[in-house]
């Protein structure tokens, strides 16, 4: 099978969900379609969806997810953990200069910023991202679940 990319501008799109239908047909005339559905946002700052851990609750290590509506720009992200009295136990951040609108942040081994193994329970993961574009910057909150 052949790969390939396709760059079309779209533009003029009201706020709201759009689908977009590919079709495409090979020189023996054997066609396949595919189609997205998609969000178009009347709001200018940076959108984030999604913010997320996989596994959650988890005990070796997570992954953190999230999407935005800022393809194609660099962006600084953020991710910090507090414990359930307010105390920063990690701080990291993140440089994103993806063409992509999903990412995947490098796993968490439920580990504090000096290498200390967190006790079990319920902490609160906080992601704030900033467009180095613009300086645009928005921020969301998460819960994640450490099992030892």
């Amino acid at each position: 099978p052949l790969d390939g990319i396709v760059y079309f501008p779209i533009e003029g799109l009201t706020p709201g969900f759009h689908s977009l239908t590919l079709q495409a047909t090979d020189t023996f005339g054997n066609t396949s379609s595919t189609s997205i559905t998609f969000y178009v946002s009347d709001q200018s700052g940076i959108q984030i969806e999604q913010w997320l851990n996989y596994p959650n609750p988890f005990s070796s290590s997570t992954i953190f997810h999230f999407k935005h509506n800022r393809s194609g720009e660099d962006l600084e992200a953020a991710v910090t953990i507090f414990d359930r009295m307010g105390k920063v136990v990690l701080y990291n951040t993140y440089q994103i200069g993806t063409s992509s609108y999903k990412v995947d942040l490098p796993p968490w081994d439920g580990t504090s910023a000096d290498g200390t193994k967190l006790a079990e329970g319920l902490y609160l993961m906080k992601l704030s991202v900033r467009s180095l574009l613009d300086g645009t910057k928005n921020e969301r909150i998460t819960k994640v679940i450490l099992l030892n």
